[in-house]
């Protein structure tokens, strides 16, 4: 924990990343006494806001690095998921630069239904995900996704899933995106594959997939390395996330779980 909790700052990902787990983490303060003091989580997550507000640009989206003029598509969707984010936890976040930079992600659906490259339709699919989390859902362009989910990798679907969960889209739908990866072919995201398990739990618990997700949890935990994270910084920030939420959806009933998206 004290690890992911304290990754340096720098480019878009790496902040968003470096403010995950102070998200994930509020409420188990009492589980971790000296690590997550609530004016320390209050202060870290405001610190990573003030960084990504330094990567607005002119077009709403966020560039890589502070001072950026261009913004990136994938780093807009991360990033402008953690100020959603942290806005919940309090945050000082302005609705403007949120509003603005939800336009950004918005216009850069327009060509969803003809894209051919990969990494651009998986950025697209976050970016979906992002405006579902900050109400301002696009259910037609997610539509021509889904129908063009065999061109989708596996995290590419499970961005898409999430988004449509938020949606309230029909559940067949949504199932059929979380069951099997499929062939990404010689594709693979930079992050690496291991963040799939998290997205894919986040899902499972959301549709009420009980025993899914507790057979994936255990696949979860067993799968970190000797340092006992998942191998880099969006990986293991997906990963907490993830965990913290399921935890949060534990039921001692039979109904279905629920988790915050």
């Amino acid at each position: 924990l004290e690890y992911v909790l304290h990754y340096p700052y720098g480019c878009v990902e790496q902040t968003s990343s470096s403010m995950m787990p102070w998200l994930a983490l509020g409420g188990f303060e009492s589980m971790f006494p000296g690590q997550l003091d609530p004016k320390q989580r209050k202060e870290a997550i405001q610190k990573g806001v003030n960084r990504l507000l330094t990567m607005v640009t002119e077009h709403g989206g966020l560039s890589y690095w502070p001072g950026g003029k261009e913004p990136q598509l994938s780093g807009s969707a991360y990033g402008g998921w953690v100020l959603l984010k942290a806005r919940e936890a309090g945050a000082s976040v302005p609705k403007e630069i949120t509003d603005e930079l939800l336009d950004y992600l918005s216009k850069q659906l327009r060509h969803v239904d003809d894209e051919r490259d990969t990494t651009t339709l998986v950025d697209n699919a976050f970016a979906l995900y992002t405006l579902a989390k900050g109400g301002k859902s696009e259910p037609a362009f997610a539509n021509q996704l889904y129908l063009r989910r065999a061109k989708l990798p596996p995290i590419g679907k499970l961005f898409l899933a999430l988004s449509m969960c938020i949606d309230n889209a029909p559940e067949a739908q949504i199932k059929n995106l979380l069951t099997g990866d499929g062939d990404p072919g010689k594709w693979s995201h930079w992050s690496g594959t291991k963040v799939n398990n998290a997205l894919r739990l986040l899902a499972y618990a959301h549709v009420g997939m009980t025993t899914e997700a507790k057979d994936l949890l255990t696949n979860v935990l067993a799968s970190r390395n000797s340092r006992g994270e998942w191998g880099n910084t969006f990986a293991n920030g997906w990963t907490l996330y993830a965990l913290a939420g399921y935890e949060r959806s534990l039921k001692r009933s039979d109904a279905p779980l629920s988790v915050n998206l």
